[in-house]
């Protein structure tokens, strides 16, 4: 079985920019995360990692062989 393949949307793409997070922090915590948790917004759910001492977050919708990313931030 194919792993899913991670599609943005805009806003995650904007975000990830502003906060220097890379298409590679986002597959890190997509495909290796250390907590998974429902989201905010109906049908969404986060997965968290630690890198270089920080914790990630990214925030996604997950579809049939596809992750689709709504957002990610870095959290305190």
């Amino acid at each position: 079985m194919a792993k899913p393949v991670i599609r943005y949307d805009p806003h995650a793409r904007m975000r990830m920019r502003q906060r220097g997070i890379s298409e590679d922090m986002v597959e890190q915590a997509l495909r290796h995360p250390i907590l998974e948790r429902p989201g905010t917004t109906p049908g969404t759910l986060v997965r968290e990692t630690d890198i270089s001492g920080r914790r990630l977050a990214v925030a996604f919708e997950l579809h049939p062989n596809e992750f689709y990313v709504r957002t990610v931030y870095w959290r305190s």
